[in-house]
């Protein structure tokens, strides 16, 4: 499991990039976001980011 805070990331193209570098490196785990992006736009990034549990 890997826990991401996204209390930092401001915009779409950022939060891609975190989860991308996730994703790569760590295919088997469960990616957990939390903190003030994930919580204003957890379904923009569920949809767009299946990786994302």
């Amino acid at each position: 499991m890997v826990l991401l805070s996204t209390t930092f990331i401001w915009d779409r193209g950022t939060m891609a990039q975190a989860i991308t570098w996730v994703q790569e490196r760590f295919l088997a785990a469960a990616l957990v976001l939390g903190r003030h992006y994930s919580n204003l736009k957890f379904q923009q990034i569920l949809d767009a980011h299946p990786f994302v549990r």
